[in-house]
């Protein structure tokens, strides 16, 4: 009877030691580890924007480039307001004829455009049409290029690629009109622009300017504020006025071709300018005035 107390007794006292340590093993902790957020990446593969860096502002320096010298650094709206170191030095076409030589100051201060346009057609700077392939070409225009018009005591025209009056640079070589009054013609050695006329030819075509220009030998005041005028003969009227002596056809073309060697540009100072051409003998005609007043320059359609 003993034994048996005190085996329930052990069992007893056994139970409730098993008992009283099951709450601690019921509480696992792994459920809250998984609950808990995921560890943070380690520091050298959290920043994404060292995969890609940023590209190369001006102030850095490119790759195999040297960096600029900050003293000499300039904001590009800064540069674009300068002056240009050209932009006020005298311009001076020389046009090499057959018949001598002809020296052109251009007004670039009051036609800047036009003398551009100008000056990049005969330097072979600006893109045009050539009428023989109808592609885009880009080289000295002028050069080979005839005197198509020349009316004695009026004026002389060049500057068509066909040589008949009806060419010129293309659509990509045409310019606005600088008309900017008072334009006037009152003496001879004017150089303005040939624009389009319409078809009736009784009017001419606002901004077309494109190659032709002409020269005229007297003035026009009926032409004042019609055509852009964008230099002046400055040496060489005496060839001006033997050009337009020459023997002419019906369309007042001369019979024995009369051309532009070449169109040399000079910026400033002339003193080192090429050589003159050697002018060919040509037999000047007698005159013979008309009773008809000639028609304004225009490029034929």
């Amino acid at each position: 009877m003993k034994k048996l107390k005190a085996l329930s007794f052990s069992i007893l006292v056994f139970g409730s030691t098993s008992f009283a340590q099951v709450p601690e093993q019921a509480a696992p902790e792994v459920p809250v580890q998984q609950d808990a957020p995921a560890p943070e990446p380690p520091p050298q593969m959290q920043p994404q924007q060292e995969v890609a860096p940023a590209a190369p502002t001006y102030a850095q320096p490119m790759p195999n480039r040297p960096a600029p010298r900050e003293e000499r650094f300039v904001p590009s709206e800064v540069v674009a307001a300068l002056p240009d170191a050209n932009k006020n030095a005298e311009v001076r076409a020389v046009l090499r004829t057959s018949m001598g030589d002809i020296t052109i100051k251009l007004d670039r201060g009051r036609t800047p455009n036009t003398v551009n346009h100008f000056v990049g057609l005969a330097r072979g700077d600006m893109d045009f049409i050539d009428v023989k392939t109808s592609k885009k070409v880009r080289r000295p225009f002028y050069n080979g290029l005839i005197f198509h018009r020349a009316t004695r005591g009026f004026l002389i025209q060049t500057g068509c690629p066909f040589g008949n009056g009806r060419g010129g640079p293309g659509d990509i070589a045409t310019i606005k009109d600088e008309i900017r009054p008072p334009m006037q013609f009152d003496r001879p050695g004017l150089v303005a622009m040939a624009p389009l006329r319409e078809s009736n030819g009784t009017k001419l075509k606002k901004d077309t300017n494109g190659s032709q220009f002409f020269i005229t030998l007297r003035p026009m005041p009926e032409w004042n504020d019609k055509f852009t005028v964008f230099g002046e003969v400055e040496e060489g009227m005496d060839v001006v006025k033997k050009i337009s002596e020459v023997k002419v056809g019906p369309t007042e073309r001369p019979i024995k071709r009369v051309y532009l060697s070449a169109v040399d540009i000079f910026e400033g100072d002339m003193k080192h300018q090429p050589q003159a051409a050697p002018e060919p003998q040509v037999e000047a005609q007698p005159f013979q005035p008309s009773t008809e007043e000639p028609a304004p320059p225009t490029v034929n359609q």
